[in-house]
């Protein structure tokens, strides 16, 4: 069996939002369901937030651990 790749994997969660019938546009994703596919793309299914905030605080601590990981050297 061929491995596959995040790419894929990733693309394959996000196929049914444009699984939409005849409608050449995708359904409506939430704020929340974006936030939930990019980092868990980004920062990997198994990154946490351990401190005790509230949802918009744990959006701060995301967003400094993806420029982390990615910033520019």
């Amino acid at each position: 069996m061929k491995k596959r790749n995040r790419k894929d994997i990733y693309l394959d969660k996000l196929s049914k939002y444009f699984d939409n019938g005849d409608n050449i546009f995708p359904k409506p994703m939430t704020d929340l369901e974006f936030s939930k596919l990019i980092s868990e793309y980004l920062l990997g299914e198994n990154w946490y937030q351990v401190y005790p905030v509230s949802h918009e605080q744990c959006n701060v601590y995301k967003a400094d651990a993806i420029i982390e990981k990615y910033k520019a050297v």
